[in-house]
């Protein structure tokens, strides 16, 4: 009787857990299912949050894009002053003393317009691409763009060497009254061999002036973040990468931040040694603001113009100085410290940013469009007259997509 009670138990424990085994898979499935589901409702258009007067969107969720991209960065700085050390006295022939100041360093750089071919590729709301340009100073770009119907975010990654330029040194009547009272006690030969000097010194400072294109090497990360009011009507999504189709024309006020990091580094000897040893300098700071942005349909609805603006103000969060491969005195560290507070805005303060945006979108037919985009970004960091630099990053793309 024991026996066949075991045998019945051991049936019934077989046949539940095998019920429970099977049922188990399609639990698992159907949990995985409904995360792809809600994942893909999330990242793809919901037509009834919009105003289907003014805004409808591609039936075809995804797009392919080829770019054509040029753009043009221009940076200006200001240094506190300079003092000699004896790695630049010695390349100065000694004429100019150990600790002497030279004067505040002016920088005026900018890359030449700069060439780029890549793509871009999105899927409903994400999307991201690629573009380098065909030259032998590793110039490339990254970025990744989420738009939604309210907010919509766009990061940018930006590496390039082809910047070139010149700096100065200014107020430098200091060291020119070192020298005189170096001559008055110099005898007619002495004073003889140092204008011989002084000219061949002339000319390697005239050399020194121009920073050529790999002689410093700018990275960039900026995240730029907005937020649209009138999110029914106007689509911001319609101007920069077109998956939604702006039907009339509407406005919208905007609320928008941004997040910056640059790094400059300097690859040339004689260049860091200018910089009093000083090779690297990088800053991390956040801007918040807003504008107003505006669509124009025209042409049968096929045509779009637009424009934004927002200005904002910018909090500098960290900055940071490094010295190339150089076991440091401890006056070298206290100036290092006091040139992370200073270079690159490195005392934390308010200062100003903005982004302006403008495009050109033509719907060729259901699945091909094309059109032109242009961003322009301005930041000061700095509070002259100890230090100040000012950055203006301008990119234009020309780009042609396909939607399927």
């Amino acid at each position: 009787m024991k026996s066949k009670f075991i045998i019945i138990a051991l049936a019934c424990f077989t046949l539940c857990t095998r019920g429970y085994a099977q049922d188990r898979p399609k639990e698992e499935h159907k949990h995985r299912s409904a995360i792809l589901e809600k994942a893909r409702k999330f990242i793809t258009y919901d037509v009834t949050k919009l105003d289907t007067n003014y805004i409808s969107v591609a039936d075809r969720q995804w797009l392919f894009m080829l770019n054509s991209v040029i753009s043009k960065t221009n940076v200006d700085i200001k240094t506190p002053d300079i003092l000699v050390s004896p790695a630049m006295s010695e390349g100065l022939m000694g004429l100019v003393p150990v600790g002497a100041n030279m004067g505040r360093l002016k920088i005026d750089a900018s890359t030449p317009y700069s060439y780029r071919l890549g793509f871009y590729i999105s899927y409903g709301k994400l999307g991201g691409g690629y573009n380098m340009a065909l030259t032998s100073h590793n110039d490339q770009e990254f970025n990744f763009k989420f738009n939604g119907n309210r907010f919509g975010m766009d990061l940018r990654y930006h590496k390039t060497k082809k910047i070139e330029g010149e700096f100065e040194f200014e107020n430098m009547d200091r060291i020119e009254d070192i020298m005189i009272d170096k001559i008055s006690s110099m005898s007619e030969d002495e004073i003889e061999e140092m204008y011989q000097k002084v000219e061949e010194l002339e000319k390697k400072m005239d050399e020194a002036e121009n920073i050529e294109q790999g002689n410093i090497q700018i990275t960039s990360f900026v995240c730029n973040m907005h937020y649209v009011f009138n999110h029914k009507k106007f689509s911001y999504a319609a101007a920069m990468k077109p998956k939604k189709i702006q039907l009339k024309s509407a406005g919208s006020w905007l609320l928008g931040s941004s997040i910056y990091y640059m790094q400059f580094k300097a690859v040339d000897d004689e260049l860091i040694m200018t910089f009093n040893g000083l090779n690297r300098f990088k800053s991390f700071f956040f801007a918040l603001g807003g504008g107003y942005g505006y669509n124009w349909v025209t042409c049968k609805r096929k045509l779009m113009f637009h424009g934004s603006i927002m200005p904002m103000l910018m909090y500098s969060i960290k900055s940071d100085a490094g010295m190339k491969n150089r076991d440091m005195t401890e006056e070298e560290r206290a100036r290092l410290k006091e040139a992370t507070k200073t270079y690159l805005g490195g005392k934390s303060h308010l200062t100003y940013a903005g982004v302006a945006r403008a495009s050109v979108v033509y719907q060729i037919s259901d699945r091909y469009v094309g059109g032109l985009d242009t961003t322009f970004d301005i930041f000061k960091i700095g509070r002259s007259p100890r230090y100040e630099t000012l950055a203006r990053d301008w990119i234009f793309h020309a780009y042609l997509g396909y939607r399927f």
